[in-house]
């Protein structure tokens, strides 16, 4: 079944999204529980706004792969999407507790805590973004947040600039 994932993969890359969403499912009818071609085909529902049945590919990776970080923050990402923050914000924790170093996690969290009116969390995610993440083109956004977020001018209720919207996506991942 590599094969089948190698030729979804490929579909993929080439732009025949088409033939990859039937070779990511004609895989998962052979291998239910394949978690990486669950991801990547969530990915793709994702990428093509479908983002309940993205969340509904994402939850079925967890269920065969609990300790896969990818699959946890991308399900973070569509349940913001359909506008369940809560939810988001369990799933990006758990994400950045599998994985503390994954920069992109306390990024989109950070965001999603300003959202939520929790600046003060917000900051603790900024920092370690920050910090994981020293010549990304989102750093200097980043550490211009820890610096509004930690001036004593700033307002408690929120920061009055607010965090742009897009978010950085998981890309396709082949390996984990």
């Amino acid at each position: 079944m590599i094969d089948l994932l190698a030729s979804a993969i490929e579909y993929e890359a080439e732009g025949d999204i088409k033939m990859a969403i039937a070779t990511y499912r004609k895989l998962l009818a052979a291998e239910p529980g394949n978690a990486v071609a669950r991801v990547n085909l969530g990915t793709i529902l994702y990428m093509r706004r479908q983002y309940q049945a993205a969340t509904d590919m994402y939850r079925a990776a967890i269920a065969t792969d609990p300790s896969y970080a990818l699959a946890h923050f991308n399900l973070a990402n569509a349940l913001d999407e359909i506008g369940q923050p809560v939810e988001a914000t369990r799933s990006y924790q758990v994400a950045i507790q599998l994985a503390p170093t994954y920069a992109d996690a306390h990024y989109n969290l950070a965001i999603l805590q300003q959202k939520m009116h929790e600046p003060h969390k917000a900051l603790t995610h900024w920092r370690k973004y920050a910090k994981l993440d020293l010549t990304g083109v989102w750093h200097d956004y980043a550490t211009e947040q820890v610096r509004l977020l930690s001036s004593s001018t700033f307002n408690v209720i929120g920061n009055s600039s607010k965090p742009r919207r897009t978010k950085r996506r998981a890309k396709l991942f082949i390996v984990r």
